[in-house]
């Protein structure tokens, strides 16, 4: 059964809570990115390990995180807490570890990875902490949603919203819910059009089910669930 998607504002979730910030990665070396592609696509276990060899690993301050690398190399980490984060990822023998201070709610990190000598290298290639919430009621009958402004982070529940979708202004991200493993009624589907007037915009984790009009540039979805 469909449900209509409610949008959260990061004005409402600060409400309630810190705002979760939002890591994306992307892996620079193509070597590397297919090589992970096709493990993350291979249900064996060649290694005994209880997961497919050539897999990333990933740890958040210590913690083992499972991860899904999308066929452009784009990753999304989700469900983090502010303050320090120290990311450490391994692959293929390589490691490499990066630490991030002082990361606030609803802050989104831009992450490249790529293969130094030895090692894997990661860098901070992009922070954007909103300044500028929004706690305005929006429509959840199917109505078009009108998402202005800039520096803002809106947060979907799972469920699928059918009207359109126009999002007008620069720095603007938008976050689906977390589903590992990409159940369609555990995601934030958009079925309607979707229109993006703007610059850095980010779709993580969205479900596109319908047509997509993108008037800007530097515009980027990371969604591994659509491979």
């Amino acid at each position: 059964m469909k449900r209509t998607l409610p949008l959260l504002s990061v004005g409402l979730l600060w409400a309630c809570g810190d705002a979760s910030p939002v890591v994306l990665g992307t892996i620079e070396d193509a070597t590397l990115r297919q090589a992970l592609v096709v493990a993350d696509d291979d249900d064996s276990d060649s290694d005994g390990s209880g997961r497919p060899s050539g897999r990333l690993e990933l740890e958040v301050n210590g913690e083992l995180r499972d991860i899904r690398v999308g066929r452009d190399g784009s990753f999304a980490i989700q469900d983090l807490p502010s303050g320090e984060l120290e990311l450490s990822i391994a692959v293929e023998g390589l490691k490499g570890t990066l630490t991030i201070e002082a990361v606030q709610p609803g802050e989104v990190v831009e992450v490249a990875l790529a293969i130094g000598p030895g090692r894997l290298e990661l860098r901070v290639a992009r922070r954007q902490a909103p300044d500028r919430t929004e706690d305005r009621p929006l429509p959840n009958d199917g109505a078009p949603i009108e998402l202005k402004g800039h520096r803002v982070v809106y947060y979907l529940e799972p469920g699928i919203y059918t009207g359109p979708v126009v999002i007008e202004g620069h720095d603007v991200t938008l976050v689906g819910a977390s589903a590992w493993d990409c159940a369609e009624e555990d995601r934030s589907i958009l079925a309607g059009k979707v229109t993006i007037k703007g610059h850095r915009v980010r779709l993580v984790n969205v479900g596109l089910r319908g047509p997509q009009s993108i008037e800007g540039h530097d515009v980027k979805v990371v969604s591994s669930c659509d491979r």
